[in-house]
């Protein structure tokens, strides 16, 4: 999904991952060019992108790094909120 002026992208959100049986929209990226930055369109993309998977059904879960802090915000900025820390385990 992206935000789209004068044929220029602006902003964008992937989706990786729709589960279908558990109804589950997983957001893990998004991206905003430098130019466009602290403007709200990644917010407001967040939040449109976030309420299309709602009214169907879905739960929508957003990831970002600890240390991210300019995501974490833009999550809460779209109505989201922090529900939960992750800890993530690595095989080597």
């Amino acid at each position: 999904y992206g935000l789209i002026r004068n044929n220029e992208l602006l902003s964008f959100i992937w989706v990786p991952e729709v589960i279908k049986p558990a109804k589950l929209a997983n957001i893990s990226w998004i991206y905003t060019e430098s130019a466009h930055r602290k403007m709200g369109y990644a917010s407001k993309l967040l939040q449109n992108v976030s309420n299309l998977y709602i009214r169907q059904g879905y739960l929508v879960a957003y990831q970002c790094a600890e240390d991210n802090v300019a995501s974490a915000k833009t999550a809460l900025k779209s109505g989201m909120s922090r529900e939960a820390d992750i800890i993530c385990f690595e095989r080597i």
